[in-house]
């Protein structure tokens, strides 16, 4: 089952508060009891877009990493990271910047292109040397190799990111940029099956015949 809670750009300050109070009760409703895998097999997913135009939810905050235990998985879409800085003091939004999984997509903000370069960590690289010294004897030149720790991208290569392309950053794994499926721009769309026919219940029609009932003795009296 899926429940769509939706509401339009005009409405989206009218209703902040509202909204807020929807998932601070829905996080409290998911935390009362850890629920059963043979009762409840499948976990519930909560997918929160323009989560930074929410007004401050401090129930989700707190209780994020520990949503996980009670089979609750969270997915937060924001267009920046400062974005987050309006309702969280930086240590506070460290709760959502420092989740398990990120995927990154082009940004045309520095701070956030330096933000994700730093989560992509870095790389070790060859660097050749080369000195040239004025001695007595003459010129000398001496060469050199050494290693260096660079990134594995620089903010300015990931502003320049194509829009098909991804970043995938997970703790514990190595980052992965990835080309995103588009399907309504893949040919694999005209693969897709048409719907089954599937078999109607079939229902016994008994017509209804009407019976002729004549009376003899009736009909000698007229």
């Amino acid at each position: 089952m899926t429940i769509y809670v939706g509401f339009t750009d005009d409405d989206m300050e009218r209703l902040a508060p509202l909204l807020t109070l929807f998932w601070q009760q829905l996080i409290s409703a998911m935390i009362r009891e850890i629920p059963d895998p043979k009762k409840e097999p499948y976990p519930l997913l909560c997918l929160i877009d323009e989560f930074s135009s929410l007004g401050r939810i401090e129930r989700l905050r707190r209780s994020l990493k520990l949503l996980r235990e009670y089979r609750v998985r969270c997915i937060l879409m924001f267009q920046y990271i400062a974005q987050t800085y309006e309702k969280y003091s930086q240590d506070e939004a460290k709760a959502f910047t420092n989740i398990k999984t990120k995927v990154a997509f082009t940004t045309d903000d520095l701070g956030d292109a330096e933000f994700i370069s730093k989560m992509l960590g870095t790389k070790t690289q060859r660097v050749a040397n080369e000195s040239t010294s004025l001695q007595a004897q003459g010129i000398s030149n001496s060469h050199g190799k050494n290693y260096q720790a660079v990134p594995l991208m620089r903010p300015e290569a990931i502003m320049k990111i194509p829009a098909e392309n991804t970043l995938i950053m997970r703790s514990g794994f190595p980052s992965v940029k990835a080309s995103q499926f588009i399907w309504y721009k893949e040919t694999l769309k005209n693969l897709q099956q048409p719907a089954l026919n599937l078999p109607l219940n079939k229902i016994d029609r008994i017509e209804f015949k009407r019976k002729e009932v004549f009376n003899s003795e009736f009909a000698e009296l007229l």
